[in-house]
């Protein structure tokens, strides 16, 4: 059984993590999904650049 002690002055949601917790969960969250679209984004911008350094067809880079 866990005792863990809860601030009184931070306002508790019905799953007992403090509010300020969730806007840091929730911060992260946000952040990754941001950077994994970006990541996204910048492989499928270099490809053509990556099949033109390797003289490869595009369909080959895209499966390499």
């Amino acid at each position: 059984m866990s005792t863990e002690t809860i601030s009184a002055d931070l306002p508790v949601t019905i799953d007992d993590l403090p509010a300020e917790r969730q806007r840091w969960a929730a911060a992260a969250i946000f952040a990754a999904l941001a950077m994994a679209s970006l990541d996204t984004a910048i492989a499928n911008i270099a490809l053509p650049a990556i099949a033109a350094v390797l003289h490869a067809k595009p369909a080959d880079v895209i499966w390499g």
